[in-house]
């Protein structure tokens, strides 16, 4: 699944490394202790506790979040259809109906300057609230996967969240970044 969440970056010129730091101790890839499988005490392997991701991106499938931008409409994330060859357009083509342009897939799209701004500016609704806010030292999460109940558990309601989410950012002297990450 694909996640939106919002790292919290120092000032930078370099949004890609920074936010890289901050994800960087959540990548379930990461071995750093032995774990047992669950069901299976004789099994054990290397993992990470505190993985949450194995794949991310800025942006991705959640830029535009904090303003209009829809990054379909963005001239800089089109593509050649597949149908194309050469100079011929297969005009029944279903992926761009006869135009010879496809929009590029989210991994592919441009960065949005929109999906980076000032923490303490950022004004979020209700509906942009992320599912994670990551930092320096600390991945706060709206809700959590509970292995005994098999099923997600919630951490905050929705009202302690959003207070507590609108509190860390105002207190932010730094950047918000909107990341997509996937578990």
């Amino acid at each position: 699944m694909h996640y939106y969440t919002i790292a919290l970056i120092p000032e930078t010129t370099d949004v890609p490394l920074e936010v890289a730091r901050v994800m960087a101790p959540y990548n379930e890839a990461l071995e750093l202790e032995p774990c047992r499988e669950e069901g299976e005490p004789d099994k054990i392997y290397w993992c990470n506790p505190e993985g949450r991701w194995d794949w991310y991106q800025i942006g991705g499938r959640w830029t535009g979040k904090w303003d209009d931008y829809d990054p379909e409409e963005d001239p800089a994330n089109a593509k050649p259809c597949f149908c194309r060859t050469s100079e011929v357009v297969t005009a029944t083509c279903k992926i761009c109906d006869g135009t010879g342009t496809r929009t590029a897939w989210p991994i592919e799209w441009q960065l949005h300057s929109g999906d980076i701004c000032k923490a303490a500016s950022l004004r979020l609704s209700v509906d942009q609230m992320p599912r994670a806010l990551v930092m320096s030292g600390a991945w706060h999460t709206y809700e959590v996967w509970d292995s005994e109940a098999e099923n997600h558990r919630m951490v905050y309601t929705d009202n302690e969240w959003t207070a507590f989410v609108k509190e860390r950012l105002a207190q932010w002297d730094g950047l918000a970044v909107v990341v997509d990450y996937h578990s």
